[in-house]
């Protein structure tokens, strides 16, 4: 039997889905698959080091199309040969009569709808929920996006499965502080203490109020920093809340970092936040925890899947309470002692091996139904 794997996603920055495809591939390149072939097909060439021919393969078909057009025309043509297709990246083609799984790390509709343009929602909520419902099998990384999937798309529950996000290098301790520091240093552009977040920017994730409370917290050392990772898509006006909170001589905002760099970036910090009022599982925390960063977050579901105990939860992303939690792990070094314990211990029963055999165990199911 053969797989078919949508990778657009591998020929784009490597956030996100992308990032999480990519461990699948290092991980089934190094182990034994039980179909004959694996091919992984993308829209361009992208460097890669998970190729194990004949088995695992990448198949680049070359298109001067958008990547929507390329999924839904270039891909779909090429898959009539493939017993099963691997949506990796929330979609499946438009047409496609195949037998399919799809990955979906997390949705965002009624309250918890990104702000962006008519278009975007339709193209891709539309999109989402047409696969959802048309796929064999859901992948989800939580049961909290299980309950979204149910709820906002009306997938059936019976189809849906949950396997977990996995961590593991380059995220992870180091013993040597000191050469994390000058790491840390050269990525962020900062050799002093900076608190760091990760994630699209968004008010979803409250990056405007978390702004405004760094801007009023107090008793930090004068070199604190906070440093911004992450892609702007939804058109956040960054620049105006800096510029209205004062704080653009103490905040930096880098779009996009690989995962060596990242992870740099994660072990340096003091503290990272994600006042997140609603995600699937999010990737950051558990890399934050796994590089033995302390988390501070906002209460949302996935958290009591086994989190909440191993961050500091509050209750609302409130300026108060925001405020209250940047001054509390800047100056309590005990606290963010227990903290960053507390987080390596979490993620150390995430790992990226388990995450693919239950992926992989998954699609092989799914693609011996036909035969059944």
């Amino acid at each position: 039997m053969r797989l078919g794997i949508d990778g657009k996603r591998l020929v784009q920055a490597r956030t996100g889905p992308a990032r999480w495809l990519e461990h699948m591939l290092h991980q089934w390149a190094a182990a034994p698959v039980p179909f004959e072939e694996v091919r992984c097909y993308t829209p361009a060439s992208t460097a890669h080091r998970w190729t194990n021919p004949p088995t695992l393969q990448h198949v680049v078909l070359p298109t001067r199309l958008p990547v929507f057009y390329w999924e839904n025309v270039t891909l779909r043509r090429a898959l009539w040969s493939d017993d099963i297709l691997f949506g990796a990246s929330y979609t499946i083609p438009l047409g496609f009569r195949g037998r399919s799984v799809v990955s979906i790390q997390g949705i965002y509709e009624g309250p918890n709808a990104e702000r962006v343009p008519w278009w975007y929602r339709y193209r891709y909520s539309a999109m989402y929920k047409a696969s959802a419902r048309r796929a064999d099998l859901v992948l989800a990384n939580s049961i909290s996006t299980k309950n979204d999937l149910v709820e906002y798309y009306g997938t059936d529950p019976d189809k849906i499965r949950i396997v977990y996000q996995g961590v593991g290098p380059p995220f992870g301790w180091q013993d040597d502080r000191e050469i994390v520091a000058r790491r840390a240093a050269a990525v962020v552009g900062h050799d002093g203490p900076y608190l760091l977040f990760v994630g699209k920017m968004s008010h979803r994730r409250n990056v405007p109020g978390l702004l405004r409370a760094f801007s009023d917290a107090r008793r930090l050392p004068d070199e604190t920093r906070f440093v911004f990772v992450g892609p702007n898509h939804v058109n956040l006006d960054f620049d105006r809340h800096v510029a209205e909170t004062k704080t653009g001589d103490r905040v930096t905002h880098i779009p996009h970092l690989e995962q060596d760099d990242l992870a740099s970036a994660y072990s340096g910090a003091t503290a990272f936040f994600l006042p997140t009022t609603h995600e699937g599982l999010s990737a950051t925390i558990l890399e934050a925890m796994a590089c033995g960063t302390p988390v501070v977050t906002v209460d949302h579901a996935p958290l009591r899947e086994g989190f909440r105990e191993h961050a500091l939860v509050l209750e609302q992303p409130t300026h108060e309470l925001l405020r209250d939690a940047i001054t509390q792990v800047v100056t309590e070094p005990d606290l963010r002692e227990q903290l960053s314990r507390a987080g390596r211990e979490c993620a150390a029963r995430f790992t990226w091996r388990r995450t693919a055999e239950e992926t992989m165990d998954a699609l092989w199911e799914v693609a011996q139904r036909r035969t059944l």
